[in-house]
């Protein structure tokens, strides 16, 4: 199957390698070039090797991105996507194998597939657009992820945790560390969306995720 497989690159291009080495030997993989201009980060040209690249006009939101990753496929007719953050990488097979696993999914009941958490995720578009996409009003960075979760799961969809194939290393939040202003902005952007968050699902007694399926 030739479902596009993403890695969103902001900064970190040391991580990015790492990133790349993990899944550029699957054809369909493409880098999201999300960088903000002003900062002078490298460019994902330069990786060795290099295939797609997914250029923005200018800089995303995670869940800008994220909408955009579903509608990209959404236009090809295919059914899923999947991603892996830019600070995240793995033995190859680990991809492998997790492809295996979605492409064995039956039918179209699930939302997402999840491996270390979201840190190499599949996302069932047709469920995706079910529930109107992320919320980037909201949720352009934090609580994005528990927020789709959460509508998946009240429309039916089921959140799936793929078996253990193998050690995902992850630099978590390598993205903000590295850049005092977004850390700055971030702080205070967290707060606002955790109250943003819970004013939305207050009505919602929401599972953890092993207890989705």
């Amino acid at each position: 199957m030739n479902e596009p497989h993403f890695i969103p690159y902001v900064n970190s291009y040391d991580l990015l390698e790492k990133a790349y080495q993990s899944s550029k030997h699957y054809k369909y993989t493409t880098i999201i070039d999300n960088r903000e201009r002003n900062k002078n980060e490298p460019s994902p040209r330069g990786l060795p090797g290099v295939g797609r690249i997914m250029e923005m006009p200018t800089h995303q939101s995670t869940a800008q991105i994220m909408n955009i990753m579903a509608w990209h496929t959404a236009s090809m007719n295919l059914k899923y996507f999947t991603w892996q953050h830019c600070d995240a990488h793995f033995n190859p097979r680990v991809f492998d194998k997790f492809k295996e696993f979605v492409d064995t999914r039956k039918g179209t009941d699930w939302g997402i597939m999840y491996t270390y958490y979201d840190t190499l995720a599949a996302y069932n578009v047709e469920a995706i657009n079910a529930v109107g996409g992320w919320d980037s009003l909201r949720f352009p960075w934090y609580f994005l992820d528990n927020d789709i979760a959460v509508r998946l799961h009240k429309a039916g969809f089921k959140i799936v945790q793929a078996p253990d194939n193998g050690h995902i290393f992850h630099e978590h939040s390598s993205t903000i560390r590295r850049d005092s202003e977004r850390n700055q902005i971030n702080s205070v952007m967290f707060a606002a969306s955790e109250v943003l968050y819970k004013a939305k699902h207050a009505d919602t007694d929401v599972p953890t995720t092993k207890e989705y399926e």
